[in-house]
């Protein structure tokens, strides 16, 4: 899952409240935050082994406690623990709210932003040759070139487009 600064990052409060909860500092909980295998094992894992030597259990226990911690779950966040781990599932319709209303609030401005800052990138892409039969692949690759450089400016970079002259890439 893909998050802006206008929606929740799901990942941050997951984060702050594991932290809470077990007194672990946030920035060694964030980097144990997995993304299960398996759709059907939630958006968001929270692996309970590394605590067992300082809680002296084992971790589906304490996989157990903390999932049954009621500031874990949000309107759009519900928690399982499976075994060792503390599960999150995503409410996909609350997250679809969200990112609907971040795009139409932002309008063309959607998905801007300055990561760029500025640093020149170079996007070379081919274009169709006339001496010869156009076709598809033609197209493709020109429109990809096209598409890389309109995401590179949107991102605050500055681009100089470079058509390879009619050979394809």
């Amino acid at each position: 899952l893909l998050f802006t600064e206008a929606h929740m990052d799901y990942k941050d409060l997951i984060e702050t409240n594991i932290s809470k909860i077990t007194g672990l500092d946030k920035e060694k909980v964030y980097s144990l935050i997995e993304i299960p295998p398996q759709l059907d094992m939630g958006d968001y894992a929270f692996p309970c082994f590394t605590l067992a030597k300082e809680l002296r259990k084992a971790p589906p226990m304490i996989a157990a406690d903390i999932a049954s911690d009621p500031s874990l779950t949000t309107g759009a966040l519900t928690v399982k623990n499976v075994g060792p781990y503390v599960n999150f599932y995503v409410d996909r319709e609350v997250l679809a709210q969200e990112v609907i209303s971040e795009i139409i609030s932002a309008g063309d401005n959607y998905g801007t932003d300055d990561i760029g800052g500025g640093r020149n990138v170079i996007v070379e892409y081919s274009s169709p040759n006339i001496a010869k039969p156009f076709h598809v692949g033609h197209a493709f690759t020109t429109i990809l070139g096209n598409s890389i450089a309109n995401i590179y400016t949107k991102l605050g970079y500055n681009i100089a487009l470079i058509n390879a002259g009619g050979r394809d890439i």
